[in-house]
């Protein structure tokens, strides 16, 4: 009886100390948390606000599927599309623009599919699908991904599984970036 006494003794005393430190939780796309943005913004946030924030840093499909179940506070991703549709379904408000995406295409320096100097997303991957030249994707759901899927309707085309040109890894960009390059491959 004494030890399970003390033991919801400590438990209420560790909740009542966590519960006296405020905090809100923020999904946030791995490219915030990986590029430095994250470890630079929160202390000072911290500071003026005196509020922490617990990241989860995911890929930006994960992280509005975990604003729709209402597990984080807020959000910091990249997919204004998929923002949108999130507000306009009900699970968020006031969405602001924080961060943007320029979408660079990669590859090999021999240049396979002569698309050095093209500006047209809709040409480009065009060209990579009629070359068939080897295309690696992150396939993992993030802002990144889902962009590249949209330049893919674009340019009139649903490459999958079936194209054995065409590679989904499900990794995150780093590991799809060393992947392409120890392929010979472009993305």
């Amino acid at each position: 009886m004494i030890r399970i006494t003390a033991l919801l003794a400590s438990i209420f005393i560790i909740g009542t100390a966590q519960a006296d430190e405020p905090f809100i939780t923020l999904g946030s796309a791995t490219s915030a948390q990986d590029s430095g943005l994250l470890d630079y913004f929160l202390p000072i946030f911290r500071s003026a606000s005196g509020i922490n924030i617990h990241v989860m840093a995911v890929g930006t499909g994960k992280a509005l599927a975990i604003g729709e179940r209402g597990d984080a506070d807020a959000l910091l991703v990249h997919d204004r599309i998929g923002e949108d549709k999130f507000v306009a379904e009900g699970f968020g408000i006031d969405r602001r623009g924080g961060m943007y995406d320029d979408y660079i295409i990669v590859g090999p320096d021999a240049d396979p599919a002569d698309i050095r100097g093209l500006t047209d997303a809709s040409k480009t991957f065009a060209r990579i699908a009629s070359a068939r030249v080897l295309y690696v994707s992150s396939g993992d759901d993030t802002g990144t991904h889902r962009m590249e899927l949209r330049l893919w309707k674009l340019a009139g085309i649903e490459p999958g599984p079936r194209d054995t040109w065409y590679r989904e890894l499900g990794e995150g960009m780093r590991v799809t970036l060393n992947t392409a390059a120890a392929m010979n491959g472009t993305l």
